[in-house]
């Protein structure tokens, strides 16, 4: 009977536990002074040609759809697809003209790296809004509530590593979103195809700063934790994020 008790009790504990140290479970971290090459170590990826080279032939994606903002002169460059990298990941240039970005959103499926090259930004992490300049690498995981914005009197210029790949969901979304996928539809019918497609990406877009970025766990959870249950939380950290231990990596 004791030992009935204190297996409960301890359940109960564990769960309670989970609750209150849910938002340690996600790894924002960040670097600054950083090369191309810097990125592309930490992050693990492929050389690849500069966009800006006239030999770069890569497809752009012109002004992926904001249910707010709605377009505003955004374009994507896309590196490195699904396909190319076999679903490790893809790789895009995002140009931002001042005050544009995307709306606040939480990525079910995919990490996602920040480099930014021109321009100056304000990055938002989990309501956290951090100063990004060129040379600075930001890591977020899947899961957090983060969105950027280009404020500098210039275009901003920043890296989109999605990883992994997986079936090439950020690719399809961006397309299905696109300027020309979206012309000649009304703004509420674009804001629908808006939210459909990113619901098949695996992407909330938050629309209100008062949604919590990190859900608490529910009293379900917490009620079979109670009756026993083990709860394990288990993240497989690839071996290219072993570079985080980098001296020049921060972490909130």
């Amino acid at each position: 009977m004791k030992s009935s008790v204190f297996c409960v009790t301890s359940s109960l504990l564990f769960g309670l536990l989970m609750s209150f140290g849910a938002e340690k479970a996600h790894s924002f971290q960040m670097w600054s002074d950083l090369s191309l090459s810097d990125f592309r170590e930490i992050a693990g990826i492929e050389p690849f040609l500069d966009p800006s080279s006239p030999d770069a032939d890569y497809p752009i994606i012109f002004n992926a759809g904001r249910p707010v903002t709605g377009f505003q002169g955004e374009s994507l460059t896309l590196i490195s697809t699904a396909e190319e990298t076999g679903g490790e990941y893809t790789l895009f240039l995002a140009t931002q003209p001042p005050g544009t970005g995307p709306n606040p959103h939480i990525h079910s499926f995919e990490d996602e790296w920040f480099y930014f090259v021109e321009g100056n930004f304000e990055f938002n992490i989990n309501g956290q809004i951090i100063p990004a300049k060129p040379g600075d690498l930001f890591f977020s995981d899947r899961g957090e509530l983060h969105s950027n914005k280009s404020v500098g009197p210039d275009i901003g210029k920043v890296y989109l590593l999605f990883d992994p790949a997986g079936e090439g969901h950020i690719e399809d979304l961006f397309m299905a979103t696109s300027l020309e996928a979206l012309a000649g539809l009304s703004p509420s019918e674009q804001r629908e195809i808006i939210f459909a497609e990113a619901s098949k990406a695996g992407i909330e877009i938050i629309l209100s700063n008062n949604i919590a970025a990190v859900p608490e766990p529910s009293l379900g959870i917490l009620a079979v934790s109670a009756f026993g249950t083990t709860l394990v939380l288990k993240r497989k950290r690839k071996s290219r994020i072993s570079h985080h231990d980098s001296p020049k990596a921060y972490e909130t």
